[in-house]
C-alpha cells in the first residue's frame, strides 16, 4: 500500500484540472494540453514556429488560413477548401503533383492533418526553417510522428516521440 502524504496530491490534481479545462478550450488531445500547460509553467514561454505562405495566383500576397476557406490578404482570391487551396499552393509555387507523387518522382504535394483531417498540409520552407502549414486550419508542424507518420510540433527535446495522439492510443490500449 502507498500512503501519500495529506496534501501531497493536490498539485497534481490542480495540474490535471488545469489541462482538462485547456482541452476544453482549445480540443487539444490531453497529451498536447499537457505539454503546453507544462511549458508555460516552466517558468519559460513557447514559441510556435510561424508560417506565412503566398498566394500561389498573385506570388505577393499572404494567405489568411484557419477558417477552412483561405484567401489572399493582397489579391482577394479565395478558395472553396483548404486542400484545394493547399494543391494550386504546392502546384504553383512548389511545382509538386498528385501524379508525380503517385509514380514516385516527387514528394506528396499535401499531407493529412492532424488537427482538421483534411488533406491540406503542404511542406516548404518559411524563414530558413522546414514547416508544414495545414491551408484549412492553420495548424503549424515542424516534424512528424515516429510511429504513424502524421505531421507533428515539436516544442523542445521533450516532445520528441510519438505523436498525442498514438500516446493517447496507446493509453486506451493498455488501460484494457
Amino acid at each position: 500500500m502507498i500512503m501519500i502524504p495529506e496534501g501531497g496530491n493536490q498539485s497534481g490534481r490542480a495540474r490535471a484540472r488545469a489541462i482538462r479545462a485547456r482541452m476544453t478550450a482549445t480540443g487539444e488531445s490531453y497529451t498536447r494540453a499537457a505539454r503546453h500547460h507544462d511549458a508555460e509553467h516552466r517558468g519559460g514561454s513557447i514559441t510556435i514556429p510561424s508560417a506565412e505562405p503566398r498566394c500561389p495566383q498573385c506570388a505577393s500576397g499572404a494567405l489568411i488560413l484557419g477558417d477552412g476557406q483561405p484567401r489572399c490578404d493582397r489579391c482577394g482570391a479565395r478558395w472553396d477548401s483548404g486542400s484545394s487551396a493547399a494543391d494550386e499552393y504546392a502546384g504553383t509555387i512548389l511545382h509538386l503533383n498528385w501524379y508525380e507523387a503517385g509514380h514516385g518522382r516527387s514528394d506528396a504535394p499535401a499531407e493529412d492533418c492532424s488537427t482538421c483531417y483534411e488533406t491540406a498540409v503542404v511542406w516548404d520552407t518559411f524563414d530558413s526553417e522546414r514547416l508544414g502549414v495545414c491551408f484549412s486550419c492553420g495548424q503549424t508542424f515542424n516534424s512528424h510522428c515516429p510511429r504513424c507518420n502524421r505531421p507533428d510540433l515539436i516544442l523542445d527535446d521533450a516532445d520528441a516521440g510519438p505523436c498525442s495522439e498514438c500516446v493517447d492510443e496507446f493509453m486506451q490500449r493498455s488501460s484494457t
